[in-house]
């Protein structure tokens, strides 16, 4: 029991890092506003620790973290889905294997990643704004692992971190 705690959502002294008050706030907003706080902390010239301590927090709310369902949908619906037409000019260049494949055409507003995901996820209670929460989670988790097999490929953890933790901005493929 420490009254030191600020909560990460209201910044209002808690025992924990939510408080009572505060975890009775919808799921996806408590995200934005956790994402708001990264991305915040992405601005920092000490950002990498920043980010690090925040995502340490943010562990502890298991109740929030529980994992995410993920069904891949299986066949295109043209009521829900739209076809991507800029994609399917690029996959006509692509192997033979993936031609045949339909695009689906999703919000192209610095999320891409993540709408993508959530499309094809066939989970739309899931917002960019989680999935980002939870990827920068990932990665300061197990930075050592993701730096020692992709950074020669896609680049320094510690730039793809601060991408992430900011809203509507390019994220790499980590």
């Amino acid at each position: 029991f420490n009254m030191n705690n600020r909560c990460l959502f209201c910044t209002q002294r808690s025992a924990a890092v939510c408080c009572l008050r505060c975890r009775t706030t919808d799921i996806s907003t408590m995200f934005e506003t956790l994402l708001t706080l990264l991305g915040k902390a992405s601005m920092t010239s000490n950002y990498y620790d920043q980010i690090r301590t925040i995502c340490q927090q943010i562990e502890t709310l298991k109740w929030l973290l529980k994992p995410i369902q993920f069904t891949p949908i299986t066949h295109f619906d043209p009521k829900v889905h739209r076809v991507d037409q800029k994609a399917k000019l690029y996959l006509q260049q692509a192997s033979l294997d993936v031609q045949s494949m339909i695009t689906i055409e999703v919000a192209a507003d610095g999320n891409c990643l993540y709408n993508s995901i959530i499309c094809l996820s066939g989970n739309t209670l899931s917002t960019p704004s989680e999935l980002r929460v939870r990827s920068l989670i990932e990665l300061v988790k197990n930075e050592n692992f993701y730096h020692n097999r992709f950074a020669h490929i896609v680049g320094p953890v510690n730039e793809a971190i601060k991408n992430i933790a900011r809203n509507f901005s390019f994220s790499e493929l980590y």
